[in-house]
């Protein structure tokens, strides 16, 4: 399985309570494969393993995104 750069996925906090997942990959069009989903995983992983902040105890939502055409 390939590693997926730096900041393909990223993790934002645009607002109290809201997680935006953003996908970088405009070239395959935003796909998720084997790679990417290990990423999402991790940055769920993250998440959890985190001293628990009032925003991430209180998350009510979480959206996606990618660059590009793909979204």
């Amino acid at each position: 399985m390939s590693e997926v750069p730096a900041g393909v996925v990223t993790l934002e906090m645009p607002a109290p309570h809201v997680a935006l997942v953003t996908l970088r990959r405009p070239e395959s069009r935003n796909a998720v494969n084997a790679a990417v989903a290990v990423e999402l995983e991790s940055i769920v992983r993250s998440t959890e393993a985190a001293p628990a902040t009032a925003a991430l105890e209180r998350l009510r939502a979480v959206g996606k995104k990618g660059v590009g055409r793909g979204f």
